[in-house]
């Protein structure tokens, strides 16, 4: 029975969808339901309360060294632009999506699948950072090659280093708009 099958309902329906899946209509009918009922919900609003901007037991005497540039977040923007020569005139608008990963293939492919089945007006890219994984990823992009405009770069395992491999994806971003990843981030 599908209902009592092991994946969930996203990956039931996008396998079924390259049929590497058999369902039969009444499944696929059933899964897409229940798939409805998770997803019309909405989330209630949560209860907003103010913050301290310093903590009370925050040392008065600590002083701390200036933020590096500005702290404005378009600085940076600004000074790509500049640094690559880019003229608002010829600017292009685009997403460089960045998926960060380890060890994860079969779900890494779930989640370039559903970037394949993306709806968008603008171009994206994919550009697959890998911590460091021990499994030979390289396969699972080939399969997405001819399907996205997609990049793997894979950086030596040392440790626990996410924000390197993301870092790695954002200096090979061809795109000033960044869209950050996990690969488990596929819908369910």
């Amino acid at each position: 029975n599908v209902c009592d099958s092991p994946l969930d309902i996203a990956t039931q329906l996008l396998l079924s969808n390259v049929k590497k899946l058999v369902l039969s209509d009444s499944e696929k009918n059933t899964l897409k339901n229940k798939w409805k009922l998770l997803t019309e919900k909405k989330s209630e609003n949560a209860e907003v309360r103010a913050v301290a901007l310093v903590p009370k037991d925050f040392p008065k005497d600590l002083v701390l060294a200036p933020l590096p540039d500005h702290v404005n977040d378009f600085t940076w923007y600004k000074k790509r632009k500049k640094r690559l020569g880019i003229k608002p005139e010829h600017q292009h608008v685009g997403l460089s999506i960045i998926v960060t990963t380890f060890n994860r293939p079969a779900i890494l492919s779930i989640t370039l699948a559903c970037l394949v089945n993306q709806k968008t007006h603008y171009p994206f890219e994919v550009i697959v950072t890998d911590d460091g994984s021990q499994e030979d990823l390289s396969p699972i992009i080939r399969q997405y090659e001819n399907k996205l405009d997609i990049r793997y770069v894979r950086q030596k395992d040392n440790g626990f280093q996410a924000s390197a491999a993301r870092n790695m994806g954002l200096r090979l971003a061809k795109y000033d708009f960044i869209g950050l990843l996990d690969c488990d981030m596929a819908p369910n």
